[in-house]
């Protein structure tokens, strides 16, 4: 073999390692589990941000504000029709203040930001178990794991769902099936966006975890 041919077939080989690594970072589907499982280059919101534009609704609704700690907001609209008892766990769980205060504790850039864990370890959850609301469980629901859906993470178990949830920052659609999706955020990628280009540990856990200041209902916003 000439030195040319010899180098050329080194530099393939390298390739394709490089392009495998990139595809197991991410292909690592959120878990919320007890026994299994970038550069920041985003600016934070200044302190002292603009008071919500939108408004708090006394009942529940199927329309969700994450006020975070920078002070940006999270809209979520809830699809009961894709995920009806993920979307009754969801609003039980946000009535009762479950959520204020706790952190996205796992975010990989290209991929999703995952919270809801009141361990904030991914190891922790609510008390109730839920039925996992998706085709390879039996469950008809056609919503896709596009950027901006929101889903249930879980262990193995199809049916271990509880209190931790992911909003997909990119496409992930290889979730299709295996993960209840039950949402869609209206408003704050950005701020998605800016929580998966944290600084994290090899873990995928945040130097600076955000919290979730506040989690509730809102009125149906504007278009």
């Amino acid at each position: 073999m000439s030195k040319f041919k010899l180098f050329t077939s080194l530099l393939a080989f390298c390739i394709l390692i490089g392009c495998l690594s990139a595809c197991d970072k991410n292909d690592q589907a959120p878990t919320e589990t007890t026994e299994d499982t970038v550069v920041d280059n985003a600016e934070a919101p200044v302190d002292g941000a603009a008071e919500s534009t939108y408004v708090k609704s006394a009942e529940p609704t199927d329309f969700i504000c994450i006020k975070m700690d920078s002070g940006a907001e999270i809209v979520i609209q809830l699809l009961p029709d894709k995920a009806p008892i993920t979307v009754e766990n969801f609003k039980k769980l946000v009535a009762n203040k479950f959520y204020d205060g706790l952190i996205f504790h796992r975010v990989i850039d290209g991929f999703m930001i995952q919270g809801g864990d009141p361990e904030g370890t991914g190891m922790g959850g609510a008390e109730e178990k839920i039925k996992g609301e998706f085709e390879s469980n039996g469950v008809s629901n056609d919503l896709q794991h596009g950027r901006g859906v929101v889903s249930m993470a879980r262990s193995s178990d199809p049916n271990s769902a509880s209190s931790q949830f992911f909003i997909c920052q990119a496409d992930s659609f290889f979730l299709d099936g295996d993960y209840a999706a039950f949402g869609q955020v209206l408003s704050g990628m950005d701020e998605v966006d800016r929580i998966a280009n944290l600084p994290k540990d090899s873990s995928d856990r945040p130097e600076n975890p955000p919290v979730m200041e506040e989690v509730y209902f809102i009125e149906e916003p504007q278009q």
